[in-house]
């Protein structure tokens, strides 16, 4: 799945999806977590948004913290297929989060 394809399933609004567009073109570096990681380090999970804030940096408006979320929700939505969870599930799940 490709982000603006991710991005249509939660039904984020159109100028959402611009500034997550624009975040990614201009984002610094690489920053990952792996899904491994989320499903073995509770610590990480329970702090990921101030590792997040920490790694990318000025983020004033939280676009870089949710691109870098979903991001993270794109590889989950691998993990959910692989274990044949239906997209309607995995898409209801997201938007909760």
């Amino acid at each position: 799945m490709e982000h603006n394809e991710l991005y249509g399933l939660l039904e984020l609004p159109e100028e959402v999806i611009a500034r997550l567009n624009a975040y990614e073109k201009s984002r610094k570096g690489a920053f990952r977590i792996s899904f491994q990681e989320l499903t073995e380090n509770r610590e990480l999970v329970q702090t990921l948004d101030k590792v997040i804030a920490e790694e990318i940096g000025e983020d004033e408006d939280g676009i870089g913290i949710l691109w870098e979320e979903l991001q993270i929700a794109l590889q989950t939505f691998d993990e959910y297929s692989r274990k044949g969870i239906p997209t309607d599930i995995f898409s209801e799940t997201m938007k909760f989060c």
